[in-house]
């Protein structure tokens, strides 16, 4: 079931004059533990409409801030309160806001932080998600004789239970599902309760998405190289037959300008956020964490998800109801995790045949800054790449974890699809003369790329600005009318036939073909069949590049 479908429900459901936007509902998803909430009365029986504050970005940092200490001891209201006083001085926001009590629970509200407690629910499973494995929608509490589920604890005035971070249960809530520190044994033991497309992955990874080749293969000074470079962070998740490869979650460090809103980027089929420095922190984590939830509740699915134990992939108190989740243990993640099997290589190498391509038209039309491109067409080519990734690449990356494809397999497709990746590559650097260079490898797991987690005690104070040449999509490269118009105006055989035509006017035709196609294309961007086409042309282009290259000399 998809938003789309939701939303015309809820016009049905609701009698509503109009069915709510595609935003409209992302948001109430992305939400749902505030609407939940207030419909069961949690907020006590004055309840109140829960708005967003003034100050978003003070919010996120200090809300970050205690999700990250959930787990690491107690996170009292006063604490709360004095590292906002602090935040407020740090980010000049002194004077604009009050740190009572009523603003400490609506806080708490907004970020789903405020739970009662009387009891808890059933599951040998520590709060820090070391215990024991449970079925599908199993909970995260309890089993203990005392009710408690085995947990140390205080018990408040009105007998509900105080757990050491400072935060209390609602008697309906369920801690997330998590199991830790299991082995590869344990993993594959639990995943045979569920079928394939009901086990899936998520991981991050960063993208220096308009970074020159040569920058990315530089030994120790690709770091300060790469310093200035402009990042984003992607998160993808797919399940285990690659029946569902979920749109990718991008994190930039720019806002967009006030003329193109945040709805407007996702009415175009993106899910963005911002943060400082394209961080992936704990609170953006658990956002998507949430719209992940919804997303399988919506179409009553219990899943399990599977996530290496990196520092913003903390649950703390986000209520998981149909999803289970399984962190690997970090050597053993390192071995068996399937993004890094070769799904985010995959992905990866498919977005740098987009970039490389670009970089060669930019040559070919005598651009001097040929590998620049903007935030909105990376973001594009994002969504694209992760929707070209090969099935049989996904569906072979789960094998060490004991999972078998659904479907009849043969496994040279997959090297095949490898195969025909690096040498699409090697061709696109040997006409930019970087063959001898850089090594394919690289362009595709780059070391200089994978520190994406916040840490702990990182400065994430920076306020995001806007910018807005980032969301523009680039001026299309003029169109030669006589190859867009076609046969039409192509000499007949009374003016002497048709004359063969040199190579370079052979690149520059392509070049016209390709750009027509994308740009009259731009509705049905996420057209199999439109993708595979200009995928065609753009390895005959390349073909015909190579060839060009090994009889002439470019300068670059």
């Amino acid at each position: 079931i998809t938003q789309k479908d939701l939303c015309r429900w809820a016009k049905l459901e609701f009698n509503l004059k109009r069915a709510p936007t595609q935003p409209t509902m992302s948001n109430i998803l992305k939400h749902e533990h505030l609407f939940k909430d207030n419909v069961l009365g949690v907020l006590g029986s004055a309840r109140k409409t829960i708005r967003p504050t003034r100050h978003a970005h003070f919010d996120q940092v200090l809300a970050n801030w205690v999700m990250e200490r959930q787990n690491k001891g107690n996170i009292t209201g006063d604490m709360i309160k004095t590292k906002g006083r602090e935040l407020v001085k740090q980010m000049g926001l002194e004077g604009k806001l009050g740190f009572s009590n009523g603003w400490l629970a609506s806080f708490k509200a907004r970020h789903g932080l405020m739970k009662r407690a009387s009891n808890l629910p059933s599951d040998k499973m520590g709060l820090s998600g070391v215990g024991g494995a449970a079925g599908p929608g199993a909970g995260a509490l309890g089993g203990a004789k005392d009710g408690t589920g085995g947990y140390p604890g205080l018990m408040d005035g009105n007998g509900g239970m105080v757990l050491p971070n400072g935060l209390s249960v609602d008697p309906n809530y369920m801690l997330p599902p998590v199991s830790m520190d299991l082995t590869l044994e344990q993993i594959q033991d639990m995943l045979r309760d569920y079928v394939p497309s009901d086990v899936y992955t998520v991981d991050e990874t960063g993208l220096f998405f308009r970074a020159s080749p040569n920058k990315l293969v530089q030994g120790d000074e690709a770091q300060t190289l790469l310093a200035d470079e402009a990042r984003l962070t992607v998160l993808l998740a797919t399940n285990a037959d690659a029946t569902d490869l979920m749109e990718p979650y991008i994190i930039g460090s720019v806002l967009p300008p006030k003329n193109i809103k945040m709805a407007s980027i996702s009415q175009l089929g993106y899910h963005y956020v911002c943060s400082s420095k394209a961080r992936m922190t704990v609170f953006i984590f658990q956002q998507w964490l949430r719209d992940f939830n919804a997303r399988m509740a919506s179409a009553h699915r219990n899943v399990v998800l599977l996530m290496d134990n990196a520092p913003s992939h903390v649950l703390g108190c986000v209520a998981l109801s149909n999803v289970r989740v399984i962190m690997f243990a970090p050597h053993l993640g390192m071995k068996v995790q399937p993004m890094r099997g070769g799904i985010l290589a995959a992905f990866k190498g498919k977005y740098r045949l987009k970039h490389l391509t670009l970089a060669i038209d930019h040559l070919e039309d005598g651009m001097s800054d040929i590998y620049r491109v903007t935030q909105l067409q990376a973001m594009r080519w994002i969504t694209e790449a992760w929707q070209q990734t090969s099935k049989e690449v996904i569906v072979n990356a789960w094998k060490p974890l004991g999972i078998s494809a659904p479907f009849p397999f043969d496994p040279t497709m997959e090297s095949a699809d490898d195969k025909n990746v690096e040498e699409e590559l090697w061709g696109l650097l040997y006409c930019l003369q970087l063959s001898g260079v850089v090594n394919t490898k690289v362009l595709v797991n780059s070391r200089w790329e994978n520190d994406i987690h916040k840490r702990l005690n990182e400065d994430m104070i920076e306020d995001p600005q806007e910018n807005e040449e980032e969301f523009r999509m680039p001026e299309p490269a003029p169109i030669d009318q006589q190859a867009a118009n076609g046969a039409d105006h192509l000499p007949n055989d009374e003016e002497g036939g048709l004359q063969p035509l040199s190579a370079k006017e052979q690149l520059k035709a392509f070049r016209d073909v390709i750009r027509y196609l994308e740009r009259t294309g731009t509705a049905d961007a996420r057209d199999p069949q439109l993708l595979n086409v200009i995928d065609f042309l753009k390895k005959k282009q390349l073909s015909l590049r190579f060839d060009n290259a090994s009889n002439t000399t470019l300068t670059i």
